[in-house]
């Protein structure tokens, strides 16, 4: 019943209890919905705060993938262009030795690598290979493999350029050492003691007679700078040079010369040709080899086939 104030009529309102079941299960109903509701919607939240920050790691790990792959391509480049000098200077190196070119020999051996042949080290790099710990990238063998190769390349540089340098010197050497025969022709007179064929003595022939044709060129025996290029009593005609290493070298009797005292000949260069000028029993070659002023044996510097 419902008494209202200042004199109004009462109301009564008459509830079954079957209503009030009814109402109190749809109180009950409705509050479980909402807790559920309300649960459902918190383990969702926290599942994207996770998955948040999941993605949140991923792109710092990305960043710091993308900032080393840029930073490793460009020591990648470097190395590149390092090591295409050095096969360069390997090449200049076996040019010197007049050996074949690396790649045609590595071809030969398809299943070798290129390697750093001073340290050993392979130069074929490996993909790309990182780990993350804790949203942290770790350092993997690449970037050592890389560092390893930069560390190596000086050496072998410095290596190749120290042989190349020693070759060059070596091809110096040859060049003026008297090493091939001056003129075409046969021994008439070796080296050492001998009968003067003009006084009939035994005395000794500072060289050898290389009989030949009037005519017959004659060439330098070796790299050198003219000294003589003149007519000298008894040798006739004749031209003397001296060469790098303490080398010297004489060659008598001519018919003419085609050099002049100061000029710069290369082995093998024509300086004049075969006469009888001089005290000479006919045509012929007088050579002759001094090493630091000491006359020595042409036979010991000349090869045996001509």
């Amino acid at each position: 019943m419902f008494i209202p104030h200042y004199g109004s009529d009462s109301r009564s309102f008459n509830l079954s209890l079957k209503s009030l079941s009814i109402t109190f299960s749809l109180i009950v109903i409705l509050f479980t919905a909402t807790i559920t509701s309300l649960s459902m919607w918190g383990n969702h939240y926290g599942f994207m705060l996770t998955q948040m920050e999941e993605l949140e790691q991923l792109r710092t790990i990305n960043e710091i993938q993308g900032e080393q792959i840029l930073s490793l391509s460009a020591e990648t480049e470097g190395i590149t262009e390092k090591m295409k000098s050095l096969e360069e200077l390997d090449r200049e190196v076996r040019n010197l030795l007049q050996l074949e070119d690396f790649q045609e020999i590595m071809s030969d051996v398809p299943e070798r690598k290129p390697m750093l042949l001073s340290r050993g080290l392979d130069y074929n790099l490996n993909p790309l290979q990182e780990t993350a710990v804790g949203g942290r990238v770790e350092e993997t063998p690449l970037h050592n493999q890389l560092e390893e190769l930069k560390g190596g390349i000086p050496f072998t540089r410095a290596s190749l350029e120290d042989l190349k340098e020693l070759i060059e010197e070596k091809q110096e050497e040859l060049a003026g050492t008297p090493s091939i025969w001056p003129a075409t022709g046969r021994i008439t007179s070796p080296f050492g003691e001998r009968r003067n064929p003009y006084t009939r003595r035994i005395s000794f022939h500072s060289g050898i007679d290389i009989g030949a044709k009037r005519g017959t060129p004659v060439y330098a025996a070796a790299r050198g700078v003219v000294e003589t290029a003149s007519y000298n009593g008894g040798f006739g005609r004749m031209v003397s040079i001296k060469h790098p290493y303490g080398h010297y070298t004489l060659y008598a009797h001519l018919t003419n010369y085609v050099v002049e005292a100061g000029d710069l000949v290369e082995k093998g260069e024509l300086i004049g040709h075969v006469g009888s000028t001089g005290f000479s029993t006919g045509p012929h070659l007088h050579y002759e080899v001094h090493v630091n002023g000491e006359p020595k044996d042409p036979m010991l510097f000349l090869p045996k086939e001509r």
